[in-house]
């Protein structure tokens, strides 16, 4: 498949003034050329609300049935149920954890004496904390902190989950060998649901030309971008120096993930999540694809069919996988 890479694109421009519509110009203070600030001021500033494809409610249940067979059975509770049945006082580590929606499910499994979430966003541990307080999941510790430099005990851990996170590291090899498996039991399992899809999302030109036909045939209603009233035209690939300035952790090492955990893990599973349509077709303008009219629900089964075909034969660009050490 033919890519052409971009320094710089016209996207660029476009994505640049739609966010400063929505977080205004202290966005621009936000740019970093340094990874730990970079990725700091991203997630202080995110909002996973109103962009992106997977906060849609279909396109969660599609990715349910793609992991477990059910559009009903989130993975956490299909891992809890297949991998740790009968099993207790288990200790996880999740990185990059986030807001922890992910950390919660599992609390609930009966599973983990305790769960660890790491991230160095202050504020989404905030959240976190909050909302594993009013869910009353009393076993989560949270750590402000990078994975990279963080010290952990030796086999602390039975379950170490990356959900949305191990695509920002530079260097995945590095990142398995030298943090994960140190920490990691004999027989502990590896869980990821992830982007593993281009380096710094550049696009292929295959890709880009599928995206734009469907874009053509979507209502201009359903097209106006989050932030105004402007119509979403095209689909381009971010430029690379964008990429770097904006977010110099987005995607640096993400083509490698798959073939970095098939060769250092036992592979239990591995499911295609798709995503090579959907996720550039619907940035920015997800938010008119959350309700359940039949318009929406037509369209948006046309799209995923659409993704499906696209992704079949191919690499997926978002994976789920289960990995035991050896």
């Amino acid at each position: 498949m033919g890519r052409s890479l971009n320094y710089f694109s016209v996207g660029d421009v476009i994505d640049l003034y739609h966010l400063i519509r929505i977080k205004g110009l202290k966005v621009l203070f936000s740019l970093s050329i340094t990874q730990k600030k970079g990725l700091v001021s991203k997630w202080d500033l995110f909002d996973r609300s109103v962009t992106d494809f997977w906060i849609i409610p279909v396109v969660q249940k599609h990715w349910n049935y793609l992991c477990t067979g059910n559009a009903d059975l989130e993975y956490e509770t299909y891992v809890s149920e297949k991998y740790l049945n009968g099993r207790s006082r288990l200790e996880m580590l999740s990185v990059g954890c986030g807001n922890s929606d992910h950390e919660r499910a599992f609390s609930k499994s009966g599973c983990f004496s305790s769960i660890t979430g790491i991230d160095v966003s202050e504020k989404q541990l905030a959240l976190a904390k909050q909302e594993a307080e009013s869910h009353g999941c009393s076993n989560i510790v949270y750590e402000i902190g990078d994975f990279e430099t963080e010290v952990f005990e030796p086999l602390a851990f039975d379950v170490v989950l990356f959900h949305s996170s191990l695509h920002h590291f530079k260097n995945t090899n590095k990142i398995i060998l030298e943090k994960v498996m140190p920490i990691l039991k004999h027989g502990g399992l590896l869980i990821i649901h992830e982007y593993t899809g281009p380096n710094r999302l550049q696009w292929t030109d295959e890709q880009l030309a599928e995206i734009n036909t469907l874009l053509k045939k979507i209502p201009s209603n359903k097209k106006t971008w989050y932030s105004s009233r402007k119509t979403k035209k095209k689909v381009y690939s971010p430029g690379i120096l964008r990429m770097r300035l904006a977010d110099p952790t987005e995607a640096p090492d993400s083509e490698s993930i798959l073939d970095v955990l098939n060769q250092n893990f036992e592979t239990l599973e591995e499911k295609k999540l798709g995503g090579n349509i959907i996720h550039p077709l619907l940035k920015g303008i997800a938010h008119h694809f959350c309700d359940n009219s039949p318009q929406t629900l037509s369209l948006l089964n046309s799209l995923l069919t659409a993704d499906e075909a696209f992704v079949s034969g191919r690499k997926s660009d978002f994976t789920f996988g289960v990995y035991k050490k050896r």
